[in-house]
């Protein structure tokens, strides 16, 4: 928080230090409850309040995973009712220019604050583009929150067509996020036939155990040199390259770049591109005394970590992998373009051997059957349609002795056979 110039001495920025000391100690207060809770147990016991006509016990009763809780107490003003000038807006909130007064205030700073901790709630790694030296694919941005992602959809929904050259280098992009510092990072590439589809299946993370089984198969994988640095939230700044974000007005994210090698692979195979990355190995930092208790500093930092919460679970890792990007080899003759499926294929049209079970799921089943009742009934009502039309056109013609208008009805004489003479048709 405070003036936010990277790389400046600002002398606005919020002083910082464990509560007791840089506040004072309360006793009994919700931030120590709420970090502590789950794990210093001792003095720990379910509310019964009186008021309001009591709580159920129960619900105040909490498992070893709930209570082990990141939080930041910001004493934003010595004055409680700051004036108006001092609280800032959200024009240029992350501009980190020099000089740059708007953006800043009380209410801007802590706006910054919220978003940085709302970042590095999980660390995370893009990939933002191929080849892009060459005029090559700029990549959609893929760390979205909730999205759901079905086995193995990831090849389809980032594929790039890359052809043979004279040097057969392909050039690929990435950031880090999620994390102050970026130990190291780097771009592993391996053919998806040589990876384990239970493992590297598009929806999860896979475990370190099995992330560093793969990793000694170097037969089968191609890694590139390691890069270090930082992240836009670092006190420094960012580190990692000279290119700024792509984000016109936005503080640069740390962006790295490598090359693969594609000689040895094939005309028609598909390479699996994903960027790794191990960020802030200080948060485990304990100084001789307690390690940390809270599920934000394990999770970056022991890959031992894990917890079961509310059908959630928290894994811990060492390693953070990105969505990767499916090089897929062309001739020489091609151009290098993308090839992404915009809708990623799901457990509904996935072939059989894709999802590992039959195409006619229960999910399919239930939207046949409903598109069957909905074709069933707009039939049957155009059938009635039809028949009250035919209905009332007869009734129509049993009324008004309807004949054709070309006819010339004084031309016509009436008998028990019903003769017709003199016609005019002209």
């Amino acid at each position: 928080a405070g003036s936010y110039n990277a790389n400046s001495n600002s002398k606005t920025l919020y002083p910082t230090g464990d509560m007791n000391t840089l506040v004072y100690p309360v006793r009994g207060g919700m931030e120590d409850w709420a970090y502590a809770a789950s794990w210093d147990t001792e003095l720990v016991q379910p509310c019964t309040p009186s008021t309001y006509g009591g709580y159920a016990p129960e619900k105040t009763i909490y498992n070893n995973a709930s209570l082990r809780m990141f939080n930041m107490l910001v004493e934003a003003s010595d004055m409680k009712e700051p004036s108006e000038k001092h609280l800032g807006s959200d024009e240029n909130l992350f501009v980190a220019r020099q000089g740059v007064k708007n953006g800043n205030g009380h209410v801007s700073r802590n706006l910054r604050m919220c978003l940085l901790l709302l970042d590095l709630v999980e660390p995370y790694v893009q990939l933002l583009n191929v080849n892009t030296r060459e005029g090559g694919v700029v990549l959609d941005a893929d760390v979205v929150p909730l999205q759901k992602r079905f086995h193995r959809s990831c090849i389809h929904t980032k594929v790039v067509n890359v052809p043979r050259t004279d040097d057969n280098i392909v050039s690929v992009d990435w950031t880090v996020g999620g994390a102050f510092t970026i130990e190291y990072t780097q771009l592993m590439a391996a053919k998806w036939t040589d990876l384990d589809d239970k493992i590297f299946d598009c929806m999860s993370q896979p475990t370190q155990q099995n992330l560093d089984t793969l990793l000694s198969q170097k037969h089968l994988l191609q890694l590139t040199k390691r890069h270090q640095g930082a992240t836009r939230w670092h006190r420094n700044g960012p580190d990692g390259g000279s290119k700024s974000s792509l984000i016109e007005g936005f503080l640069p994210d740390p962006i790295f770049s490598a090359d693969i090698d594609i000689s040895h692979f094939q005309a028609g195979d598909s390479i699996a591109v994903f960027a790794l990355a191990k960020v802030d190995p200080d948060w485990n930092n304990n100084n001789g005394e307690e390690d940390p208790h809270s599920h934000m500093a394990q999770v970056r930092t022991n890959p031992n970590w894990h917890f079961e919460n509310a059908n959630k679970t928290i894994q811990g890792r060492l390693e953070w992998l990105s969505i990767p990007v499916t090089l897929v080899i062309g001739p020489a003759d091609s151009a290098i373009k993308e090839m992404s499926v915009r809708m990623p294929p799901s457990e509904n049209n996935l072939t059989t051997s894709q999802q590992g079970g039959s195409f006619f799921s229960k999910q399919n089943k239930v939207l046949y059957i409903t598109l069957s009742i909905i074709v069933v009934l707009v039939m049957f009502k155009v059938l009635i349609w039809n028949k009250s039309k035919r209905a009332y056109e007869k009734k129509v013609n049993e009324e008004f002795d309807m004949v054709p208008l070309d006819v010339n009805r004084d031309a016509i004489s009436y008998d028990d056979d019903i003769k017709v003479e003199n016609l005019d048709l002209d």
